[in-house]
């Protein structure tokens, strides 16, 4: 057998891509971005998390439209011809960025939604011809995703945008919302503005505020558009994106509003919880607040990414008595022993009675940690981007993560400090501890700004830090943050 014939059977083995493909990437791709930031389901210090952030980083791979990468799903040898000529052009083109043509991306998409035709798929996107957008140490500019989905008592939806291929210098994009089949002012609040890249920054979000209508009308949808980069970055694919947003009222019912702004609500204690399969179980607790009377409200389970054999649907009521502050469930989980990644599902609550409202959240994602490829232990903090933004008079809400673990009960302090803004004339202070129970995994707190009838005076910045953290947690970068206060 000639020697190229080898190199072309081992170059269609599977664990030889793999292999090649992960390792070339760690030798030749910045390591600025991480896939845990990009996709929901790589799990941070995973052992591919790197590579999976700079290969797409690169344009080599692309994850599903939901935001899923899918690590443990398998591939076929069509789409990994492509990846290798994918990786070849960007090596060719000496590290810029691969920009993928919109035909051959779809081409790829409807062979992973339609296995069945993969080698026609695969053989086709194959001879598409590769463009190349002209980047610069710069970096693109791009949705991480096309398509984004909130519900509707959630309050707000966080879109995510990545900075690819170089992260030189300061650039700017400009984004804005339009009605699709949602209306503004009452759907959703118009929103556009401007995201602001520092050097060697490359992730950003920016919110659109959603309303609660309280009357069954479906889902509807809001179109997202990125425009007008500045600083030498260039935007590539994808720069348009849907916001889907779900009626309650056709699936739970119920009113909501966020702790901070009504007497008496009942929500989850965190804004995501995980649980290891092997785990058995998770209890998930929910709090009211602003109430001492007796409440009940409906909690539920509908499958994410997780199927039936997953875990098991919990439902029911649950009841606070005269001054009880807390209740709990259980969501019993499986453990198949087989390598098939992370899933979700996602819980929600409804029906609340007695008075009182739902709070923020009332829908939240449980994760279920596959345990044959990622440990678990005590986790570590840290804050959800580098850089808020919030307008002046209204209140920033600050997520803080724990990564790498969801073991125990762990907490850790938070201190909001001046930076140009200044405290009791710009913002409230505020500090204070966020304690994480066994499985949550993300929290937030308020910072309350001032609106001081002062005109324009340009952006001001607080100061946000995260120290102490217990229960054997730790710090992971960023653990320091800036809110930015526009007027």
């Amino acid at each position: 057998m000639s020697t190229s014939s080898v190199w072309m059977r081992r170059l269609l083995s599977v664990p030889f891509v793999i292999g090649l493909t992960v390792g070339a990437a760690g030798t030749g791709f910045s390591a600025a971005m991480l896939g845990s930031g990009v996709f929901s389901d790589v799990q941070q210090g995973a052992y591919y998390d790197e590579a999976i952030g700079e290969m797409f980083d690169a344009g080599v791979i692309k994850g599903y439209e939901d935001g899923r990468f899918g690590p443990n799903d398998y591939v076929t040898r069509g789409q990994i011809a492509v990846m290798f000529q994918r990786f070849q052009a960007f090596l060719e083109n000496g590290g810029a960025r691969v920009i993928v043509d919109e035909e051959e991306e779809e081409e790829e998409e409807e062979e992973e939604d339609e296995t069945s035709s993969s080698s026609k798929k695969s053989s086709s996107s194959s001879s598409s011809a590769m463009s190349f957008a002209s980047i610069g140490p710069e970096g693109s500019v791009h949705f991480t995703i096309k398509s984004f989905t909130v519900n509707e008592t959630v309050g707000t939806a966080t879109i995510s945008v990545v900075r690819t291929g170089g992260n030189a210098g300061s650039v700017t994009v400009e984004y804005a919302t339009s009605n699709g089949t949602a209306t503004a002012g009452s759907d959703y609040t118009e929103t556009k503005g401007t995201l602001s890249f520092g050097n060697k920054e490359t992730s950003k979000t920016f919110t659109i505020p959603i309303g609660d209508d309280t009357t069954a009308e479906g889902n509807e949808t809001v179109n997202i558009v990125l425009s007008n980069t500045t600083g030498g970055a260039v935007l590539s694919a994808p720069v348009e994106a849907v916001l889907t947003i779900v009626d309650n009222e056709t699936t739970t019912g119920g009113s909501t509003a966020s702790a901070a702004s009504v007497a008496h609500a009942v929500m989850f204690t965190a804004n995501t919880y995980a649980v290891q399969e092997n785990a058995g179980s998770i209890t998930v607790t929910v709090q009211r607040v602003g109430g001492t009377s007796p409440v009940t409200v409906n909690y539920s389970a509908t499958n994410g990414t997780a199927i039936a054999q997953d875990y098991t649907s919990p439902s029911g009521t649950l009841s606070f008595a005269q001054g009880e502050v807390t209740k709990t469930f259980s969501i019993t989980v499986a453990d198949e022993g087989v390598v098939d990644g992370n899933k979700t599902v996602t819980l929600l609550l409804s029906g609340v009675t007695g008075g009182a409202v739902l709070g923020t959240p009332s829908s939240v994602q449980l994760i279920i940690v596959d345990n044959e490829t990622t440990a678990s232990g005590s986790g570590s903090f840290r804050f959800s981007t580098g850089t808020y933004t919030v307008t002046e008079g209204e209140a920033g809400v600050i997520s803080v993560n724990r990564a790498g673990g969801n073991t125990g009960t762990v907490s850790v302090n938070y201190t909001v400090t001046n930076g140009t803004a200044l405290s009791g004339s710009d913002y409230t202070a505020v500090s204070g501890t966020l304690t994480f129970l066994q499985g949550e995994t993300s929290k937030s707190f308020l910072v309350q700004t001032t609106n001081d009838d002062l005109g324009s005076e340009g952006e001001e910045t607080a100061n946000l830090s995260l120290s102490a953290p217990t229960g054997g947690a730790a710090l992971l970068s960023p653990s320091t943050a800036t809110l930015r206060i526009g007027s």
